[in-house]
């Protein structure tokens, strides 16, 4: 089975510690959560997902999954939904959807931003399981910080190999 999480992973990590035996019987994990390069969201390095619940994430990354991928704000913010994308929905039934169903969405992201759009956090990690190609990944060790009064809730990706721990996350 995919697993495809698109909040905190709090769900997940109940579960592998009520049944650890849980990773042997996943085919992979898809989540929304982090960023490895970049700014957070909630805190300066720290995105929500990860920040509230950064020991649920830690627990996670080190479950031992046989696939896991993280599908941080470094990357969803490259996917943005812009009006231009929304009137090119030949669907104009769709596409009124769409623009009606995102536009408290797209209205914070311009006041945040400065650009009138909204980011695709969660549809591009439900995308993943459906194509892969819509992404290309690297295998990293990641880390989330967890005791820390500035930084709970960061990921720490080894880019450069330095702690020689397995490669943990396809990010």
């Amino acid at each position: 089975v995919t697993l495809v999480l698109t909040g905190p992973l709090t769900n997940l990590a109940l579960a592998v510690k009520k049944c650890p035996e849980l990773i042997h019987h996943v085919k992979e994990v898809i989540f929304m959560g982090g960023v490895v390069q970049g700014q957070g969201n909630v805190t300066p390095v720290a995105e929500f997902n990860t920040y509230a619940d950064p020991e649920a994430a830690k627990l996670v990354l080190e479950a031992g999954f046989p696939s896991l991928t993280q599908v941080g704000l470094d990357v969803t913010r490259q996917v943005l939904l812009t009006d231009g994308r929304i009137d090119a929905i030949q669907n104009e039934t769709l596409a009124a959807y769409i623009r009606e169903s995102t536009s408290i969405y797209r209205q914070r992201y311009f006041e945040r931003n400065g650009v009138w759009a909204c980011a695709m956090h969660d549809p591009l990690a439900v995308s993943l399981a459906i194509n892969k190609e819509l992404v290309s990944t690297q295998a990293f060790h990641v880390e989330v910080e967890t005791k820390s009064e500035f930084c709970d809730g960061q990921m720490i990706c080894d880019f450069q190999h330095q702690w020689q721990k397995e490669r943990n996350v396809q990010v």
